[in-house]
């Protein structure tokens, strides 16, 4: 199973345990969820219906400082261990 199969799974598994239970505190505790984020995904569910449960898809981040292609302090592409090395002995 995928991640997101894990929790839509999960979700899904909750709503209904709490209708099966009737009692939506107890369900929350039990799977750790906030009674908030429950109700948020009921209505969600209701709305749109089971499949809007699925996790939302996110972008990867963007990130302008970083480095162009590789580790940022290596020195002159001997590695750190060689970097090191020619350091300790001068010493």
């Amino acid at each position: 199973m995928t991640h997101e199969d894990l929790v839509y799974d999960r979700r899904v598994r909750l709503i209904e345990h709490a209708a099966r239970i009737n009692n939506v505190a107890e369900a929350c505790r039990t799977f750790g969820v906030s009674r908030k984020t429950y109700y948020e995904w009921v209505k969600r569910a209701e709305q749109y219906g089971l499949s809007a449960l699925l996790p939302k898809e996110r972008r990867r981040p963007h990130q302008p400082n970083a480095a162009p292609g590789g580790p940022v302090g290596v020195r002159g592409g001997q590695g750190p261990a060689r970097a090191c090395q020619r350091s300790c002995v001068r010493a």
